[in-house]
C-alpha cells in the first residue's frame, strides 16, 4: 500500500488490526490509556505523531515495516508532448 497521508497510515493500521482481531480496547489496556483519546486518533481526528503510531503498533503486537521509493509517474494525465 502506498502512503501519502494519515488517513493511508490509519487505514492501513486498522486492516492490520482487523485481521490479527486486535481491538481499541487491546490499545487502551496496553497503553493505559482512556478509550475516547484512542477513539479520536484513530478516527483521524488527533495528529498522530510516529511515538504514538509505534506505541500503537506494539501495542497490539505488530512491527512496521518501512520502505522509501521514488514517487511513481502519474500515467493520468491526457496531454501530449507531441501535440
Amino acid at each position: 500500500m502506498i502512503i501519502n497521508t494519515q488517513d493511508d497510515i490509519l487505514t492501513l493500521f486498522k486492516m492490520y488490526m482487523k485481521n490479527t482481531k486486535h481491538t481499541q480496547v487491546d490499545i487502551c489496556k496496553a497503553l493505559n490509556l482512556k478509550d475516547s483519546g484512542v477513539s479520536r486518533t484513530l478516527k483521524g481526528k488527533n495528529s498522530m505523531t510516529i511515538n504514538t503510531l509505534l506505541n500503537y503498533v506494539n501495542a497490539v503486537d505488530g512491527q512496521i515495516v518501512l520502505d522509501i521509493i521514488p514517487k511513481q509517474k502519474d500515467n493520468t494525465d491526457n496531454t501530449s508532448k507531441d501535440q
